[in-house]
């Protein structure tokens, strides 16, 4: 119940952290669902202790940008927030799953899957969730399998860590190799 818990927490602080960055490309109160390298760089630098060098930033801007548009969009977010949450958390993922499975049938549909987004605090248009669903619903049936999307998350998971630990790592920060030399 633990873990669940704070997999809802993580994912609402997720919603805060991107929709008060969500600045509209600088239009205070605009949101236009994307964050642009400076919005990216205040929630990362609100959200993580240090300081971060631009180049960190800019890879690790790239590293969550599967579009390769330069911005990180709210449906490239949302996939962040699921597997930033799982990851956490040490949620259960068949627990989750089944809060997740309204109708019991051992699978989430697109419109169970809405509705958890919009659970968690996402406001976002169907299109948009859609975007993540079909991300995550890797044999294109329509619906998630739990063993599906577990293997999904974990491979998520394993591409994304390794270059998102190394940018995260000392020496990507300003100042770290004075530091490190001492």
């Amino acid at each position: 119940l633990a873990a669940r818990k704070a997999f809802e927490l993580s994912m609402r602080q997720a919603v805060m952290e991107f929709d008060a960055m969500d600045t509209g490309g600088g239009d205070e109160g605009q949101s236009d669902n994307e964050l642009d390298f400076y919005e990216f760089s205040r929630l990362v630098r609100e959200r993580e202790i240090g300081v971060h060098s631009e180049q960190a930033l800019r890879d690790r801007l790239q590293a969550l940008d599967q579009d390769g548009s330069g911005t990180i969009d709210k449906a490239e977010f949302i996939t962040f927030a699921l597997r930033d949450a799982f990851v956490r958390s040490a949620a259960n993922l068949s627990d989750l799953f089944s809060e997740w499975d309204n109708d019991g049938n051992g699978m989430v549909d697109r419109e169970e899957f809405r509705e958890v987004v919009r659970h968690y605090g996402f406001r976002a248009d169907d299109a948009i969730i859609d975007a993540v669903f079909g991300n995550l619903d890797s044999m294109n049936r329509g619906q998630l399998e739990l063993h599906d999307l577990s293997m999904r998350l974990q491979q998520e998971v394993r591409d994304r860590t390794k270059p998102m630990h190394r940018l995260r790592c000392l020496e990507w920060r300003e100042g770290a190799q004075a530091e490190v030399k001492r």
